[in-house]
């Protein structure tokens, strides 16, 4: 017998790679979302449009290239709003939600 403590976590991905501050500002943007819409508003029905997610992504990544930190109406700053954008779209498309817009080939 084995006195020895086992944890089976071969081929899980390591998530102390992400860092910390990151997921602090992204989890202040999702209580902010929580706040101005409801609690995973992105997830009812078949999902918000992976689209409006991704202009908005935009929008932020724009502004924060043009100089701006802090988006106006949040007070939060854009690179964080963008970064929750897009884990909005990843999560949806992860559920076979969101539908599709891209045209393809």
């Amino acid at each position: 017998m084995v006195n020895k403590a086992i944890h089976k976590d071969k081929g899980k991905p390591d998530l102390t790679y992400f860092p910390y501050p990151a997921l602090v500002e992204a989890a202040r943007v999702f209580e902010y979302g929580a706040k101005k819409y409801e609690d995973y508003n992105y997830k009812k029905g078949k999902g918000l449009s992976t689209k409006t997610l991704l202009k908005s992504c935009l929008r932020h990544i724009g502004k924060y290239n043009n100089g701006e930190d802090i988006d106006i109406e949040s007070g939060l700053p854009h690179l964080p709003m963008a970064m929750v954008n897009l884990a909005m779209i990843i999560d949806l498309k992860a559920n076979g939600m969101g539908g599709e817009y891209r045209w393809r080939k």
